[in-house]
């Protein structure tokens, strides 16, 4: 997952990025799912 994570970043031009995950209650969520953030730094 983390290679495809890579990929994404790189082909939306991002070379530095942060990454976030969020799954369950704790993280607002009512319908439970996994997903991810790409957060390109400033």
């Amino acid at each position: 997952m983390l290679e495809f994570v890579a990929d994404t970043a790189r082909e939306a031009g991002l070379e530095d990025y942060r990454l976030a995950v969020h799954v369950g209650q704790g993280a607002g969520q009512t319908v439970l799912h996994l997903h991810w953030h790409i957060l390109g730094s400033t």
